[in-house]
Formats: structure tokens, sequence, C-alpha cells
């Protein structure tokens, strides 16, 4: 049965809206849920690497100048819920990404889990809201 409702915000106030707190027990919650554990999708292997997480938390043109994005970084533990539920729960629209070899989780047209195809699987590029 999958988790019908995904994972409460982490907001900024449970660090006392102290930045690099935050920033710390948002890496933390990254590493713990969506790094260290065998993420399947399905029966796909999916990887999600530190580097990542960076990306997954702020937005922008330019790699070197991305800025933290909120809606992102609060839906952290989002990422590990709509791999894990994606294909069992009716809210998580599976598509053909806009890249070649990319595939779009996409939860209630709110936020988007990209994953790009491999070898051996799949890898998680980014996260993103929608609005």
């Amino acid at each position: 049965m999958p988790s019908t409702e995904p994972p409460s915000l982490e907001s900024i106030g449970t660090c006392g809206g102290d930045w690099s707190a935050y920033e710390e027990h948002l890496r933390k919650i990254f590493s713990r849920e969506a790094v260290r554990p065998s993420l399947k999708l399905g029966h796909e292997l999916v990887k999600c690497s530190d580097q990542r997480f960076w990306h997954c938390i702020s937005e922008g043109p330019d790699e070197a100048d991305r800025r933290i994005n909120l809606c992102r970084a609060e839906r952290i533990r989002w990422i590990p819920w709509i791999i894990r539920n994606a294909h069992r729960h009716p809210e998580i629209v599976r598509s053909e990404g806009e890249a070649a070899g990319t595939l779009a989780l996409c939860f209630h047209n709110e936020y988007t889990v990209a994953l790009q195809r491999r070898q051996r699987g799949l890898s998680v590029l980014t996260a993103y809201c929608e609005r």
C-alpha cells in the first residue's frame, strides 16, 4: 500500500531561522534518506549522490550562481518518497523528461523529481517545485 501523503515539510523554522543550521539539517536528511538507502523505482535501482544536494535545494540557470529555493528545500524528504511511491501512487505522474534519457516524476502538479537513465538504473538529477 503506498504512503498516500508526502512527508511533512522541513521548514527553516525548525532550526530557529538559522540558515547554516538549516542547510546542515537538510544535508543530513538528504544523505540519510536519499543517498545512503537503496532507492528503487519499481524494479530499477535509483542512485543519488551527495553532489546533487545543492541542485535539489537551489535554482538558477548558471550553475556557479544558484540561489536557495525554500520551496525545494522544504520538500527535501519528498525526493525518496516520490521515487518509492511512483509506480503505485495515483497522483504521481511518470513521463519522459524534456532532455533525452531523462524521466520526470511529478506529484500532484506541484513537485517534480528528474531522473537520468544510466547503464545500471537511474540517478537523481534534481527536484523542483512547479509553481
